[in-house]
């Protein structure tokens, strides 16, 4: 198990990879 930092570090990193994917989606059907 990683240190809680470092966890929440890396699930708000993915989570803004998500969001920049979502949002380069959404420019595409734009």
């Amino acid at each position: 198990m990683p240190v809680s930092g470092h966890w929440d570090d890396t699930i708000c990193h993915a989570n803004c990879l998500q969001i920049a994917m979502f949002v380069q989606l959404c420019g595409r059907c734009k």
